[in-house]
């Protein structure tokens, strides 16, 4: 399954765990994809879509999430175009840019980064793996993270799907 609009409205935190919501969109492999769809109309939200556009596979979810965490480590998303026709430009024609500038470990923000990648080979090869890495990721700079920094941060995951 590949859910289309992974953004943070959709991802709700309940005891620790994330879970996605929002299913209204969701492909199935081997589903008519017209079902719930006009062909040819934008599918997802805007500024957490992937750069291969149609092209959905898990892939495109990971991209997603890699655009939902950039946000949440940086405050800020990958690309802000001033119209759709601008942000889709960036999109599918620029790489996303990398965590820099901000206290964010380095391996995390390179996960991160990866996961953000424009082409679909080269992101986690699935969500799983993407899920470990991650956690691997946290857990290698926790120890090199101060309590200050660590308290920040489950602050800034406790907002995610939040009101």
């Amino acid at each position: 399954m590949v859910h289309r609009d992974i953004k943070p409205d959709n991802v709700l935190l309940v005891d620790d765990h994330a879970i996605v919501a929002d299913l209204g969109i969701a492909h199935l492999e081997g589903e008519d994809e017209t079902r719930l769809t006009v062909t040819g109309n934008l599918v997802g939200t805007p500024r957490y879509l992937s750069p291969e556009g149609r092209d959905v596979s898990p892939a495109t979810d990971l991209y997603s999430v890699g655009v939902v965490l950039f946000e949440l480590l940086t405050g800020t998303l990958p690309f802000g175009g001033s119209s759709i026709a601008e942000l889709l430009v960036q999109i599918s024609t620029m790489p996303a840019p990398e965590i820099v500038g901000c206290d964010v470990p380095r391996a995390l923000a390179a996960m991160v980064d990866s996961m953000q990648s424009r082409s679909p080979s080269d992101r986690p090869r699935d969500a799983g793996s993407a899920a470990a890495a991650l956690a691997e990721a946290a857990s290698m700079d926790a120890a090199s993270m101060d309590a200050a920094a660590v308290a920040a941060a489950r602050r800034g995951l406790s907002g995610v799907g939040s009101p």
